[in-house]
């Protein structure tokens, strides 16, 4: 019997379906293949990016520890430290010159990521970075010595390294500017730069001595307006004023209005502490220390500051940021030259001794008569005369301080709760390999570094 010819066709449109069906099937396995491995990439390629996100976040939490004068190791092979859905650990090596190799390596399921930052001291922003500034006129003479020292590694006394003409002097980073002339006087002498303004001059008067640079600044730098903290300010004042005995104050907040220490009196304030005062005077051997244990003291003053006749003002420690004198005295108005308004004398004078920063951007601060400042001044005008010396503290330049914008004290954060927090920053950052050796960097780059924001 015969197929007929409607049989073949039936049999041929069948074998060709198959066959369609064959090929359908085949692209749809292979396409289910390629979307899975496609979403198994995916997949990776997410936790891959959220691990990097991880390990951004653990070089920051680094970054913080350093600066809170931790050792910049978290968690560890052992331990790792739970975040964001992974986990994470930091490794942190430092050259003991201020720079630091940090690494955090971040896991999240199969994949680890690691990245490197390279820290440094900060000092790009540092406000009080040299021993003096003077938005108008400088006066440096009468045998005043500038120089400085690093209170991080010991006092001014245990790091002398010479003397000029016969006064002992440290570390020659004792830089003083101006936004305006800078008069360097008979016998004077400034370990550091001496910087007048912008086109300004510094006027040279006998024989002195600058060891570092005489060139003027490519541009000025302003001071801006002391802010007393209103709730402060707001305080019934009770004014300090003692000649004898001990008088302690708890950390707090106090509207002192007038205080005057003469004689034997002694006042000590335990940080932190923010303190209001109409007028400061430290007079005959009175003292007024701070207790920096738990944080800084913090001095508005709105009239006269006088340090004289061997008096003290500072720190137990002999540290400078523990105390910060902010004054919104004008002085100079009226007194064009000079040591300014009479009835309002920012002066320290006589023997005495301060330990801290004075910063009086509406006044001229004296210096005189043997005066000894640890630390800074930046004011108005600046006179420094009369055998007076300034050992400007270089690690103002390395720590977080304020500068009178109405902060008030607080307990200190770093070197688990004993000073302010350093001034760091991530220089530079690349991708390394989860398991290579971390090591001291070998010079710190500059520059601002790259923002962390890649992926991938």
């Amino acid at each position: 019997m015969r197929n007929s010819p409607r049989t073949n066709e039936t049999g041929t449109a069948l074998l060709i379906t198959m066959n369609v069906v064959v090929m359908l099937s085949a692209l749809a396995a292979a396409f289910l293949v390629v979307a899975a491995a496609e979403n198994r990439e995916h997949v990776a390629a997410d936790a891959r990016m959220r691990a990097f996100w991880i390990a951004e976040a653990g070089l920051n939490e680094a970054l913080l520890s350093l600066k809170q004068g931790g050792d910049g190791n978290l968690g560890s092979e052992a331990w790792w430290i739970p975040y964001s859905g992974g986990r994470y650990r930091t490794v942190t090596v430092g050259d003991g010159n201020g720079s630091w190799r940090a690494v955090a390596i971040a896991e999240l399921g199969e994949e680890s990521v690691a990245l490197e930052g390279i820290v440094t001291t900060d000092t790009s922003n540092a406000f009080f970075s040299g021993a003096a500034f003077s938005s108008g006129s400088m006066a440096i003479g009468g045998s005043a010595t500038v120089d400085s020292y690093d209170s991080g590694t010991g006092m001014w006394s245990s790091q002398l390294s010479g003397s000029y003409l016969t006064r002992p002097v440290a570390n020659s980073e004792g830089d003083v500017g101006s936004n305006a002339d800078i008069t360097l006087g008979t016998a004077a002498a400034v370990f550091g730069n001496v910087i007048p303004g912008v086109g300004m001059t510094l006027a040279v008067i006998g024989a002195n001595y600058v060891s570092g640079s005489t060139t003027p600044r490519s541009s000025a730098m302003s001071l801006t307006p002391v802010t007393i903290p209103p709730s402060v300010a707001a305080l019934p004042a009770t004014p300090l004023v003692t000649s004898s005995g001990l008088t302690t104050l708890s950390p707090g907040y106090y509207n002192l209005g007038g205080m005057r220490l003469s004689g034997t009196a002694a006042v000590i304030v335990s940080g932190p502490a923010t303190i209001v005062a109409s007028s400061m005077e430290v007079l005959n051997s009175a003292s007024f220390t701070v207790d920096p244990s738990n944080g800084p003291v913090y001095v508005y003053c709105s009239g006269k500051i006088v340090i004289t006749d061997s008096g003290f003002v500072g720190s137990a420690n002999r540290v400078p940021w523990d105390l910060m004198m902010f004054a919104t005295t004008d002085n100079t108005t009226g007194y064009p030259t000079g040591a300014g308004n009479p009835a309002l004398p920012l002066s320290l004078a006589q023997n005495s001794q301060t330990y801290g920063v004075l910063y009086a951007p509406n006044g001229v601060v004296s210096a005189t008569n043997s005066a000894q400042i640890h630390g800074s001044v930046y004011a108005k005008r600046v006179r420094l005369l009369d055998l007076a010396r300034i050992h400007f503290d270089e690690m103002l330049r390395r720590v977080t301080i304020p500068k009178g914008g109405g902060e008030v004290a607080t307990r200190w954060v770093g070197n688990g709760g004993s000073s302010p927090a350093l001034s760091l920053r991530i220089v530079s950052w690349r991708k390394v390999s989860p398991t290579a050796p971390v090591s001291a960097p070998e010079q710190a780059p500059t520059g601002s570094g790259a923002p962390m924001t890649q992926g991938g």
